[in-house]
């Protein structure tokens, strides 16, 4: 595997606490089909988002 791509996939990270993607520059979300819900999330996203970006 080149080191690049073994790097990047170390970096990957699986979690359900969205307080812990602080951190991240990147957010993949994988959330079941259902619009109520995914708006739910990317809320919880952009308020977690506009917390870090102004403190």
């Amino acid at each position: 595997m080149p080191a690049i791509l073994s790097t990047a996939t170390i970096s990957i990270i699986s979690t359900g606490a969205i307080n812990a993607l602080t951190d991240s520059r990147l957010v993949i979300e994988a959330i079941v089909e259902n619009l109520g819900a995914k708006r739910q999330v990317f809320a919880r996203l952009e308020a977690l988002y506009e917390e870090s970006f102004h403190a």
